[in-house]
């Protein structure tokens, strides 16, 4: 792959792929470029789709500036509409570890709290403000909630 963006992006969607594949989501697949109709980098099972960042730009610990972040967030958002998706998560590599599981994971607290309390948040806020979290935190939410193969029951 001549395009060293391109070669690091597509790195943390397989890694994170394997991740979500060993974690409960066994038929997670990477997502064909769509032009300006993209759905995503994967698609994390049906409903849920996923849209990764791996930038050498970001500061300390990897986490996006408000205005990337936003830019992002809407991104996926468009993304997640293009897919018809329930839910649309941007992940973003962390600097430090390679454990996808440790990355962070990124969502409208609307969606979040739809997939939690299954009832609309009252404040508009809500529709836009992110909520960020581990992502292996975040598989467990989802699969919790039907999504993915059922957590073990101890």
């Amino acid at each position: 792959m001549s395009n060293p963006s391109k070669a690091k992006g597509t790195a943390a969607e397989t890694a994170l792929l394997r991740y979500a594949h060993q974690n409960g989501f066994p038929h997670a697949d990477r997502q064909p470029l769509r032009g300006n109709r993209d759905q995503g980098d994967l698609a994390l099972c049906p409903g849920v789709v996923v849209e990764v960042k791996n930038h050498a730009g970001l500061p300390a610990l990897g986490q996006p500036s408000a205005a990337v972040l936003e830019q992002w967030m809407n991104q996926t958002e468009v993304e997640r509409t293009n897919a018809r998706a329930a839910i649309g998560l941007l992940v973003v590599k962390r600097k430090g570890t390679t454990d996808p599981g440790r990355w962070f994971a990124y969502l409208p607290l609307a969606a979040l709290t739809v997939l939690v309390t299954f009832e609309q948040p009252s404040h508009p806020m809500a529709d836009s403000a992110p909520v960020c979290m581990a992502v292996r935190d975040f598989l467990t939410v989802l699969r919790g909630h039907g999504y993915g193969e059922p957590l073990a029951v101890a």
